[in-house]
């Protein structure tokens, strides 16, 4: 299975999607859980053809973060606008998440992540060390103050930047701490 990622994200109704790819369901308090998938057709064993997956123009106000992206390929995540809280977890997870790679031709472009946790304990975006031709790009990330950088200073901005390790793999984002005119930019 190529392309299954997750979003979760509060609104006042459900509605099933059109396309029989994705599949949505209501849970506890009107709140959509949408699972979209991309799956491998099979014309023979050796001739396999692609189905391309596209997330375009997405908020979510999610306190958990905005995604956890598994296995990829031709996947493309743009116009994102996501709040989250960091804290409400135990500070234990960011905003996207990579937890099952590889990742292939995947383009996340064009995302603002709002944290609004006091403190900042874990990087808003986990990186990934299995991808090819990916592209990060225009992703501008918020936080309010970086809980690292009372003990290590400005060096600790540095371990924001998230690890994007394979092969023609391009990344842009910049990270910017409220009230402060800080901003550290991962290329």
């Amino acid at each position: 299975m190529l392309g299954l990622f997750r979003f979760l994200h509060n609104s006042n109704n459900c509605r099933h999607p059109e396309r029989s790819e994705g599949s949505q369901r209501c849970i506890e308090r009107h709140e959509c859980q949408l699972l979209l998938t991309a799956v491998i057709l099979s014309e023979a064993p050796q001739a396999r053809s692609r189905i391309d997956s596209e997330v375009n123009g997405y908020k979510s106000y999610r306190p958990d973060g905005l995604l956890d992206l598994l296995t990829s390929t031709n996947l493309t995540i743009s116009n994102v606008d996501a709040t989250y809280d960091s804290s409400f977890l135990n500070n234990i997870y960011p905003a996207v998440r990579f937890p099952q790679a590889p990742y292939d031709h995947l383009t996340l472009e064009n995302i603002t992540l709002v944290n609004k946790a006091a403190s900042t304990r874990q990087t808003p975006i986990w990186g990934t060390y299995n991808a090819s031709n990916t592209q990060i790009t225009n992703v501008k990330v918020t936080i309010n103050q970086l809980a690292q950088a009372a003990t290590n200073g400005p060096k600790a901005y540095a371990g924001l930047c998230p690890p994007l390790k394979g092969s023609n793999n391009k990344m842009d984002i910049q990270y910017t701490v409220s009230g402060t005119k800080y901003v550290q930019k991962c290329n």
